[in-house]
């Protein structure tokens, strides 16, 4: 897919999340045993995955580098530490973190996100795609103003299309949009857009086109001003 975005659009994140078992991690040693609970695990847990978080972050820096051009003043690595790491670069920050899912301490969540995104247009660029590629599960956005979450629903009912599904919590609080032919679900909020795909990994550009599918098959049919709310996709 080719593309272009306006700077007004760079408020969106790539996001990987990955759950494994906590002992399949690299720095679990035999002689280790899980934490009790997740309370106070945090170190222990920032141990277990530091020397799969510093491959990472070294790999990524390594194919930053190369890819981009980056001059060594341009691109720098913070981590690991407390099970963090980061890599900002002039066009986007790489950020990788670690944590139990859901206060389980036998389940850890790796979460890697592209955010703070700059230069918009360099997610178009076939070297984001070379260090990339296809591993992303969802899209976050933010709103330019607050959705008109009762206008959405009420204009797909009334569509009463068989291209698109809809569902949505009894306050309203946010609905799901699903479009036929895809096992991408839109998910909206007041104060923002999440697209995931629960089947298999997304590269940025798949992704982006299911945020320009919403705009067309959605927005663009109701009377708003899409522009405003999500800026300007081409």
């Amino acid at each position: 897919m080719e593309g272009k975005l306006s700077r007004s659009t760079a408020r969106f994140r790539f996001i990987n999340q990955l759950i494994q078992p906590t002992r399949q991690l690299k720095g679990f040693q035999k002689h280790h045993k899980l934490p009790a609970s997740s309370n106070g695990g945090q170190e222990f847990l920032a141990e277990a995955s530091g020397p799969e978080m510093e491959a990472d972050l070294q790999e990524k820096f390594s194919t930053l580098r190369t890819a981009f051009g980056f001059k060594r003043k341009e691109i720098s690595v913070s981590g690991p530490e407390n099970g963090l790491g980061l890599i900002e670069t002039p066009f986007f920050n790489y950020e990788i973190s670690v944590s139990f899912v859901d206060g389980d301490p036998s389940k850890t969540l790796w979460l890697r996100v592209i955010n703070e995104i700059r230069e918009p247009n360099q997610v178009f660029n076939p070297v984001f795609s070379e260090v990339f590629g296809r591993q992303f599960n969802a899209l976050e956005m933010d709103m330019l103003e607050p959705l008109d979450l009762e206008g959405v629903v009420d204009h797909i009912e009334d569509l009463d299309s068989d291209q698109i599904s809809i569902n949505y919590d009894k306050d309203l609080t946010w609905c799901e949009i699903k479009f036929s032919g895809s096992m991408a679900t839109v998910r909206l909020e007041r104060s923002g857009i999440k697209i995931a795909n629960p089947v298999h990994e997304s590269s940025p550009q798949e992704l982006l086109h299911l945020l320009i599918q919403f705009r067309e098959r959605v927005l663009s049919t109701m009377d708003v001003d899409a522009g405003n709310m999500i800026g300007d996709l081409e």
